[in-house]
């Protein structure tokens, strides 16, 4: 069994939906956790109160993922109230997907804002309150992104790619970088979040030790009642 018991993670996005299984699986698992909501508060004490019920320590942070200053303030914070940081979990809702032939450069932008730009930003800011490489950390990417065509499906790549230069210049530092996608499936239904926070918990436990760089993709098979016999 799995244990995280000691480490603190911060969930970015996990006031409701998916960002909320995950930062569930992790405090089941033993972790501390800092729920990051952007709006809805009431929302975020919702996933708190059920992280208690676990017997952790949870806070939560109000935070716009795609400011500098807010990013940097939220962990400056953990840092201070936990007195470490030891996973990251960058969780965004992605943004509408149009044709790259039709896409505006204001639609372009904000796909790259909103996907892109957390992710560079929170590993800007962890790296500095991480542990020291002999205490292995975690930064883990989680693309919601279902298609994988048009201007989505550019962001996606750009996104697959930060990460693993992201793997190559943290990885001296003792940082495992990873990715998981949603793959092909609704990211709000119940089975695939479920699967995807199982997958973040591999991840940032000693088991993932040795997988730097990747991204892990998670698909639902077709139930076998959905097969047609030939």
């Amino acid at each position: 069994m799995i244990n995280l018991t000691g480490k603190v993670a911060l969930v970015t996005g996990s006031s409701r939906g998916l960002g909320r299984a995950i930062a569930l699986k992790l405090a089941e698992a033993g972790a501390d956790i800092v729920v990051n909501f952007a709006h809805t508060r009431s929302a975020a004490d919702e996933t708190a109160g059920r992280i208690a019920d676990f017997g952790r320590r949870v806070a939560e942070v109000q935070a716009d993922l795609t400011e500098p200053d807010d990013i940097q303030a939220m962990v400056e914070w953990i840092a201070e109230t936990f007195g470490r940081l030891d996973i990251v979990v960058s969780n965004v809702v992605a943004a509408p997907n149009t044709s790259l032939l039709t896409a505006t450069p204001d639609q372009f932008d904000t796909a790259m804002r909103s996907g892109v730009r957390p992710l560079l930003l929170l590993a800007q800011a962890a790296q500095q309150k991480f542990p020291p490489a002999s205490a292995p950390s975690r930064l883990i990417a989680v693309s919601p992104v279902t298609e994988r065509r048009g201007l989505l499906g550019a962001g996606d790549a750009v996104l697959q790619q930060t990460v693993g230069h992201l793997a190559a210049e943290l990885s001296v530092h003792g940082v495992n970088v990873n990715a998981v996608q949603v793959g092909g499936v609704s990211s709000d239904a119940a089975h695939v979040a479920e699967g995807v926070a199982g997958a973040i918990l591999y991840l940032a436990s000693p088991l993932g030790d040795l997988i730097q760089g990747q991204t892990l993709v998670i698909n639902s098979a077709p139930r076998a009642d959905h097969v047609r016999a030939a």
